[in-house]
């Protein structure tokens, strides 16, 4: 059984059924909407990281972009007089994301949401540029930070993160690092299962730890032929 790419994942995390996290996902209740466009070629990969957002916020949506037979679009929330809709995408033009973005909701009666393209740097780019209702709205970057922490999928910039990283960030910067930290605890949980179940990393350095279930099934496997695991 191939740990990576076994047929026995779940719908929701795309990661091994036994190994599964959606039941340890915060569910957070954030001031900020948070809507994704992410390409359609996204969604059968267990490294995308749209979808734990998903879990993690009550409040975010994820659409999915680059089927011409289902276009999608962000007019509704361009237009919606409720919302202060920001692209995170750090175009030439975009400014800082900042207490300022928040303060000048506040004063106006208005939700921030946090439109974030979703895919490799290219479709993200694409999704920037193309998806109808974004041509007018105000693009901005996230302020400067850390390296990215998902080893699982490599970056084409030292400073790029991932899009679920750039949501927890995004989200810190308006709500406070507790939320944003709290995001994050959930993100590694995913990282170290997934390090794990390819074989490198110890059982006991598992954040979290890691599900009887899992350990019984990869033992099966290994049994049976499987791939062995080097932990480090």
């Amino acid at each position: 059984m191939s740990r990576n790419h076994s047929p026995d994942r779940c719908d929701r995390c795309q990661i091994f059924r036994p190994l599964c996290i959606c039941g340890l996902a915060p569910r957070i209740a954030a001031r900020t909407r948070v809507v994704i466009f992410m390409h359609f070629r996204e969604l059968s990969l267990t490294t995308n990281t749209a979808r734990l957002a998903e879990l993690a916020l009550t409040d975010c949506e994820v659409r999915i972009r680059g089927r011409r037979e289902r276009p999608v679009d962000a007019t509704d929330l361009a237009s919606d007089p409720k919302l202060m809709p920001l692209l995170l995408y750090p175009a030439e033009n975009s400014t800082e994301l900042g207490s300022a973005h928040l303060e000048r909701a506040e004063a106006v009666g208005k939700r921030i949401v946090l439109i974030v393209p979703d895919g490799n740097w290219r479709q993200g780019s694409k999704a920037a540029r193309r998806t109808p209702g974004l041509e007018n709205v105000e693009c901005v970057r996230l302020p400067p930070g850390p390296l990215s922490e998902y080893v699982l999928r490599s970056e084409p910039r030292p400073e790029c993160v991932s899009t679920f990283e750039a949501i927890a960030r995004g989200i810190g910067v308006l709500e406070g690092d507790a939320v944003r930290e709290r995001l994050m605890e959930y993100f590694r949980v995913k990282i170290d299962r997934m390090l794990w179940a390819r074989g490198l990393l110890a059982t006991e350095r598992v954040r979290g730890g890691v599900p009887q279930a899992a350990i019984d099934s990869f033992a099966i496997a290994g049994a049976r032929g499987g791939p062995a695991r080097n932990a480090l």
